[in-house]
């Protein structure tokens, strides 16, 4: 591996020595990720899907219900008191 950045035909970006840190996740409806595949290919790179993942301190999941999001913050808030 030469450290160069890996670019896809949409701008994507993944840096080899770094994409065991990436994730990816797939959004949809039920019905919609039970036909989705497991994986996603950016940039030669092969990324499993999450079943939720953080982003800018918000907890998404696959089906976007927030109910991680909305735990973890009211046993943050629960502790605080």
């Amino acid at each position: 591996m030469d450290g160069s950045v890996v670019e896809s035909k949409n701008f994507l970006k993944i840096h080899p020595t770094h994409a065991d840190k990436s994730e990816a996740i797939c959004l949809g409806t039920l019905s919609q990720l039970r036909a989705a595949t497991d994986t996603v290919t950016i940039a030669g790179t092969t990324l499993p899907f999450s079943e939720e993942m953080r982003s800018l301190g918000v907890i998404i999941d696959r089906r976007r219900t927030f109910e991680s999001h909305i735990s973890a913050v009211c046993n943050y808030h629960l502790w605080a008191l």
